[in-house]
C-alpha cells in the first residue's frame, strides 16, 4: 500500500481504503494505522481525517483526536467538519457549553453542500439545549433544520415534543400531526396527539392515539 501512495505523491487513496477495508471487517487498530499513515502521505486528506478523529472518539481516545483537531483548526479555521468533530468531543466529555460553541461554529461555516450534517448538527444542539433546560433554544435550533428538510419525520417528532415539554400544545399538535402525515406509524408522534386530545378532554381520540402509539412498528398490536 505504501509503494501504491509513492507512486502517487500526495495521494493517500490506498490508505483510505485500506483504513476502510479494516474498519468494515471491526479490525479498529489496523484501521486507525492505515488512516494515520494516510496522513502523513497526505495531512489534507479530508476524508482520512474525519475517518481517522471519529475512529478515536469511539475508541476513548478523545486527547489524540482533540489535539489533531485543534492542530487542523489551527490550520483550516473555516473547515466547519473540524469545529463538528471538536462539539463531539466537548459533548461525549460532558462540556456542554464548548460543545455548543463549536457545534454554532460548525453551523456558521457549512455550505449548500453540507446540508445532513448541518442538520445532524442542529440536532446535537438542541439535544444540549434541553439538557440545559433551554427549551426555547433547543426549539429555535430544530426549526432551523426543519428549514433545510421541511419532511423530516425525526425533525417533526422533535418540535413536537419540544413544544409539549414548554406547552406549546397547539404547535405540538400541528408538528405531531404533520409527522404522522409523513410516517403514519410513528408511535412518538402518536403519543404527542394522545396527550394532547387528553387533555382537551377528547377521550376518544386520545384513546385512539395511545393504542396507536403501542403498535408495534409492523402494524401488529
Amino acid at each position: 500500500m505504501r509503494s501504491q501512495a509513492e507512486f502517487q505523491p500526495g495521494c493517500a487513496d490506498a490508505f483510505l481504503n485500506l483504513g476502510n477495508f479494516f474498519h468494515q471487517r471491526g479490525m479498529i487498530q489496523k484501521a486507525i494505522a492505515a488512516y494515520e499513515e494516510g496522513l502523513q502521505v497526505n495531512p489534507n486528506d479530508e476524508f482520512i481525517f474525519s475517518n481517522l478523529s471519529s475512529l478515536y472518539i469511539e475508541e476513548g481516545k478523545k486527547n489524540p483526536a482533540l489535539k489533531m483537531i485543534n492542530q487542523a483548526i489551527l490550520e483550516n479555521p473555516t473547515r466547519g467538519l473540524n469545529f463538528k468533530l471538536k462539539g463531539d468531543i466537548h459533548l461525549e466529555r460532558q462540556e456542554y457549553e464548548a460543545a455548543i460553541s463549536s457545534y454554532s461554529h460548525a453551523i456558521k461555516l457549512f455550505d449548500g453542500d453540507w446540508k445532513n450534517m448541518k442538520i445532524e448538527t442542529y440536532g446535537l444542539l438542541a439535544g444540549i439545549h434541553k439538557i440545559l433546560g433551554n427549551y426555547n433554544a433547543a426549539l429555535a435550533g430544530l426549526q432551523e433544520a426543519l428549514s433545510f428538510d421541511e419532511n423530516n419525520v425525526q425533525i417533526l417528532v422533535d418540535i413536537a415534543q419540544t413544544c409539549w415539554s414548554i406547552n406549546l400544545e397547539e404547535e405540538a399538535k400541528h408538528y405531531a400531526e404533520t409527522a404522522l402525515r409523513w410516517d403514519p406509524d410513528n408511535r412518538f408522534a402518536s403519543r404527542v396527539l394522545a396527550g394532547y386530545y387528553e387533555k382537551q378532554g377528547d377521550l376518544a381520540k386520545a384513546k385512539w392515539y395511545r393504542k396507536k402509539a403501542c403498535r408495534k412498528p409492523n402494524g401488529h398490536s
